[in-house]
């Protein structure tokens, strides 16, 4: 079954299950980061944070949910 999902149909999925919704199509997520992915993200971010310290830019750790153009939506990204 091809079923193409909305934003609107996103928002009443349960809060505990972490989906993404790209183009139309939902994708489930594992349940959890792993230790490694959270290891690699907090380097980035560091070395982002160093990066844009004196610049007129900012890094933020995830904010659980993102709309990018094209439609992709992420949500329960990072914890």
């Amino acid at each position: 079954m091809n079923q193409k999902y909305s934003y609107k149909d996103y928002l009443i999925w349960p809060e505990d299950e972490r989906w993404e919704l790209i183009d139309g199509t939902a994708y489930a997520m594992s349940p959890a980061p792993s230790r490694r992915y959270q290891d690699i993200l907090g380097s980035i971010f560091l070395s982002l944070g160093k990066y844009f310290e004196k610049k007129e830019c900012f890094v933020y750790p995830c904010r659980g949910w993102a709309l990018f153009q094209g439609c992709c939506l992420r949500r329960g990204g990072c914890t």
